[in-house]
């Protein structure tokens, strides 16, 4: 039994069949411009580390926050992420958890104002995540690959009903 929902139009005196998708994508459609309407450009930061200079560190952010708390970030926070590898036991890339786990990097990210992203790369890895969480291994792999083979690339999305987005990613190419 199909069962096809309809109204009665009083002024064609006929029974109509209520399109129900058609509808459902309009509203789908429209929450998901209200959603995107103060939404900014998504830009990283690729903050260096290391002895050498030889670490990585991703933050994504929006294109339109205050760039005196980008200036600090990126002034200050090697300074503190060299500081946390120190005190490591093995001299290694830090983790998101290292990082977040540090009052004083903190200090330094949260102005940045967090939102959702999906990080997405041309090896098959998809992982959603907050902005300031990023998937530092992949994203290290990825760019080293990138830059050393120029093969594959990376983006990061804002996530709308657990998708990603394509208005207003960030799309990693080599420079």
């Amino acid at each position: 039994m199909n069962a096809i929902p309809k109204i009665y139009d009083k002024e064609n005196e006929q029974w109509v069949e209520l399109m129900a998708k058609p509808i459902a994508e309009e509203v789908v459609r429209i929450m998901k411009e209200d959603f995107m309407r103060n939404k900014e450009d998504i830009k990283i930061s690729e903050i260096p580390y290391g002895n050498e200079n030889e670490f990585v560190y991703f933050i994504a952010y929006q294109s339109n926050v205050n760039q005196s708390a980008i200036f600090n970030l990126e002034g200050t926070l090697p300074v503190i992420l060299n500081d946390i590898l120190n005190k490591k036991e093995s001299y290694s890339a830090l983790s998101k958890k290292d990082v977040l786990n540090d009052n004083d990097a903190l200090s330094f990210i949260e102005p940045l104002n967090t939102f959702y992203v999906v990080y997405k790369d041309t090896f098959g890895n998809e992982v959603t995540t907050r902005s300031n969480e990023l998937p530092q291994d992949l994203m290290s792999v990825t760019s080293r690959s990138i830059k050393n083979n120029k093969l594959g690339n990376f983006t990061i999305s804002y996530t709308f009903n657990d998708n990603a987005i394509e208005d207003k990613q960030y799309k990693y190419v080599e420079e």
